[in-house]
């Protein structure tokens, strides 16, 4: 019951990390966009992009790992963890096509650890019922 109790907490955490960022590409991009190594040149379409693309998937991942640890629905972290999966698998894929960068490796760290959380969680929490999916 603790180890679940601290994963659900975890979970919310990193969710309110993910939407923390989200509000921060809608509210400041120029500020933000370093942190993700994005040199906006500040023109509406950059800042478009970043409003629109980067705080979509921030605040997705973010609110499903909020709603996912709030509800204590472990199916409701497939989402953050495969969008995690998808994030890495574009680290590797940028790696063999474009070469490596100072501190590649500890991104992709930080992405695969924040999905192998995601799906510790989801195997620990309850699942919905398929007759009961979109309660």
């Amino acid at each position: 019951m603790h180890m679940r109790l601290m994963l659900t907490a975890l979970v919310f955490l990193i969710g309110l990390f993910f939407v923390g960022m989200a509000l921060a590409f809608i509210l400041t991009p120029l500020s933000v966009s370093a942190m993700v190594a994005v040199n906006p040149a500040g023109d509406p379409h950059t800042m478009s992009t970043l409003r629109g693309d980067f705080a979509g998937f921030f605040g997705i991942v973010g609110i499903s790992a909020l709603w996912g640890a709030w509800k204590c629905r472990g199916d409701l972290l497939l989402l953050p963890a495969l969008a995690m999966i998808i994030v890495v698998i574009g680290r590797f894929v940028g790696y063999s096509q474009d070469g490596g960068f100072e501190g590649l490796g500890g991104v992709i760290g930080l992405e695969l650890l924040f999905a192998a959380i995601f799906l510790w969680s989801r195997s620990v929490l309850p699942h919905h019922a398929l007759k009961d999916v979109g309660d």
